[in-house]
């Protein structure tokens, strides 16, 4: 199951606002930072410790990725906005930051 949701809902002037929530515990992979190098401890190139050093409880650290052009972090086939309800997500790293599509098997 998916620990990322997200959920359309239409504003007025006819727009439509993109919201997501992180649901992951709080060791979570996107919630466990690496202390030296405040990467994510799961992607973490820090070798100086035998272990490494694994700050838990932080803020999600995917969903700014998504948060900031929610439009063009879609990477899924084009399809209706889905809503009002919270749908879970699958996401994908592309390099430079974090992509995102509905995530069928939780529908």
């Amino acid at each position: 199951m998916s620990d990322h949701y997200v959920r359309h809902l239409l504003s007025p002037g006819d727009t439509v606002r993109t919201h997501f929530e992180c649901r992951a515990p709080l060791d979570g992979h996107c919630r466990s930072v690496c202390t030296k190098c405040g990467c994510f401890a799961r992607y973490c190139d820090c070798r100086s410790f035998a272990e490494p050093i694994v700050k838990t409880g932080e803020p999600c650290g995917i969903l700014p990725f998504l948060e900031e052009e929610p439009e063009y972090t879609y990477d899924g086939e084009e399809t209706p906005v889905r809503g009002p309800s919270w749908h879970p997500i699958s996401l994908s790293w592309d390099g430079d930051g974090y992509t995102w599509h509905y995530d069928e098997i939780g529908t």
